[in-house]
């Protein structure tokens, strides 16, 4: 299974309009952005942090497809499938400046913290509320 969105990578995401990318590219680009990204201060989650920010949330990747593109550990295609999107990363890291894009991240993962602390205390209380109370029977499926 190559997570690449929380599914398999499949065939779609590819465009084979494009030039088939020989694996010595794709070997020689994973180790380039793996520098690049620590050369920047940048952990791999920060780099989906950052593509989600760059590309307006449609960026659907996880931290492990990062990690399995730096080891090498992805299918073909989805290797070619992510490398746009990271060479795309490194451009704007360049463009940016890593200091703007890595501050734009942690301000976003702030962000995303205190609103998942948000829903867990709303939960919490939506279910400490009483048997019979009127606002728990309609959260409850």
């Amino acid at each position: 299974n190559d997570d690449l969105t929380g599914s398999d990578c499949d065939e779609e995401l590819f465009d084979a309009g494009e030039d088939i990318l020989d694996i010595t590219v794709l070997e020689n680009f994973a180790r380039y952005f793996r520098k690049k990204r620590i050369h920047y201060g940048f952990k791999q989650y920060d780099v989906i942090v950052a593509l989600r920010i760059l590309r307006h949330g449609s960026a659907e990747l996880c931290q492990t497809s990062v990690s399995r593109f730096e080891k090498l550990n992805l299918s073909y295609m989805c290797m070619c499938t992510l490398k746009p999107l990271l060479e795309f990363w490194i451009q704007e890291v360049e463009k940016m400046g890593p200091a703007v894009l890595l501050k734009l991240v942690h301000e976003q993962i702030e962000k995303e913290k205190k609103e998942d602390n948000r829903r867990q205390l709303l939960t919490h209380d939506l279910d400490n509320l009483p048997t019979g109370h009127c606002l728990r029977a309609r959260t409850k499926p």
